[in-house]
């Protein structure tokens, strides 16, 4: 399975990668995503977290953390 198939488009270009725990990374773009995951594997661990990607210097995330907001009230 390609890296690439861990994301789930929500909007505007926004990927996640689903996890169990109560923690968020939230990184730029997707070669950051890819390589702490690339980490992670180097470590013999797997990821557990939510991992958020903006994939764009331009897109400052406001629409996604404002879903998480309102999926939490």
């Amino acid at each position: 399975m390609k890296d690439e198939q861990f994301f789930n488009e929500i909007n505007d270009n926004i990927s996640v990668v689903e996890g169990n725990k109560k923690e968020l990374f939230i990184f730029t773009n997707s070669k950051d995503t890819l390589s702490f995951l690339g980490l992670l594997q180097l470590n013999k661990q797997t990821n557990n977290r939510k991992l958020t990607t903006l994939n764009s210097c331009s897109n400052n995330g406001n629409d996604f953390l404002n879903q998480i907001r309102i999926s939490h009230t």
